[in-house]
């Protein structure tokens, strides 16, 4: 009984050997799930700096900025970035690429710049205004993104200001806007009862009654009358010119 329970051992341990330990043995030597960066494919990754239309193409296509390509072959590629009106676009990459590079390239639009000068001929208080900032006749603003902007003027009194004003900025160049605030005119007419040779003296000059003098700046004025022989002359009045009306004035010898 005792050998036949030996025998039975030592079968046991010999089935062992010959199932068990080649089972283990493969599964040892069975490829990992992952591939190693030789067997990976290229990765390539753009990223863009500048207008959100910007976009970069490869092998024919166009991709937004951020986005990643993976299993590009090896070899010799290049990156195009397209063209974007009002920026200058980055220089083509030239990449020699080998399996299992991870590949990540910027690209970097440069704006197109220019300036802008705004004369505004007028009073004093008159200014020119751009992006919600008043400036002085003359003055120039430089850096400038290229496109058409917006200019206006600031109300003065007894002035018109020039209109608003569409402009285009240039890369490289300067707009030049030049305008003029209009002075408010009025006019300004004197009667004379008396003797023919009577005048009304207005600013230094001599008129006949019945003359009008116009485009006479708005604001207040004094009006006098000439020295007639045998003859008073009126007293010295004031006359107050408003826009487009005709101050009138009698005056009697």
């Amino acid at each position: 009984m005792k050998k036949q329970q030996i025998r039975f051992c030592i079968a046991i341990v010999l089935l062992s050997f010959l199932v068990f330990v080649p089972v283990s043995r493969a599964l040892a030597e069975k490829p990992a799930g992952n591939l190693t960066p030789e067997q990976e494919g290229v990765k390539l990754t753009v990223t863009i700096e500048g207008p959100g239309e910007a976009k970069w193409l490869f092998q024919g296509k166009s991709f937004d900025s951020g986005h990643t390509l993976a299993d590009v072959p090896d070899g010799k590629h290049t990156v195009v970035f397209s063209d974007v009106p009002g920026w200058d676009k980055p220089a083509d990459a030239e990449l020699a690429l080998a399996r299992g590079h991870v590949v990540s390239i910027h690209g970097k639009y440069i704006r197109h710049l220019g300036a802008l000068a705004v004369k505004a001929e007028g009073p004093e208080g008159g200014r020119w205004v751009f992006d919600g900032k008043e400036y002085e006749s003359g003055e120039e603003i430089q850096n400038l993104p290229t496109g058409e902007y917006k200019v206006s003027f600031t109300e003065v009194a007894d002035w018109t200001a020039p209109g608003e004003k569409t402009v285009t900025v240039s890369k490289n160049k300067t707009a030049v806007v030049d305008e003029k605030y209009v002075r408010h005119t009025g006019s300004v007419a004197v009667k004379i009862d008396g003797p023919k040779e009577a005048r009304w003296v207005f600013q230094g000059k001599q008129y006949e009654s019945g003359q009008t003098v116009g485009n006479v700046p708005t604001g207040k004025y004094a009006v006098t009358f000439a020295d007639v022989p045998d003859w008073t002359r009126p007293g010295d009045a004031s006359v107050a010119v408003a826009k487009d009306g005709t101050a009138s004035l009698d005056g009697k010898y």
